[in-house]
């Protein structure tokens, strides 16, 4: 991707920095994309959903249960799932950054998984 052969090691920095705001946008990009497109995946059973990707990461069942709280009780869908974590996130200011990252963490596995087939018995995603 570089050229490194007999380039100065400035010119090689000045090429991966020239390159960086290109990089950063299309990462933006694809994140920006699966967000959107988590709107259209029904989520069939969202507490064996919610509980799968938690349990990675060991979130409390009582998060778990105030992130289900905030989500609709019909038609959900992972936009729906994702956007409860969020605001439980912003939501709990006395909350450790330890817990913030685990709700991030939980919402990212989830929004990476869009597209996936998921298991009707457990909630699983398949790939």
């Amino acid at each position: 991707m570089y050229a490194a052969g007999g380039a100065t090691p400035e010119s090689v920095l000045r090429q991966i920095h020239n390159r960086v705001p290109f990089l950063l946008k299309e990462i933006g990009d694809s994140i920006f994309a699966a967000y959107t497109a988590s709107a259209e995946v029904r989520i069939s059973n969202p507490r064996r959903t919610l509980t799968h990707f938690a349990s990675h990461v060991s979130l409390p069942q009582s998060v778990r249960e105030e992130v289900l709280r905030r989500i609709p009780s019909e038609g959900v869908t992972l936009y729906d799932i994702i956007n409860g974590m969020t605001e439980l996130a912003r939501d709990t200011e006395n909350e450790t950054m330890v817990f913030q990252d685990r709700l991030q963490t939980v919402a990212s596995a989830l929004m990476t998984s869009n597209g996936l087939k998921q298991c009707e018995t457990c909630g699983s995603v398949l790939s």
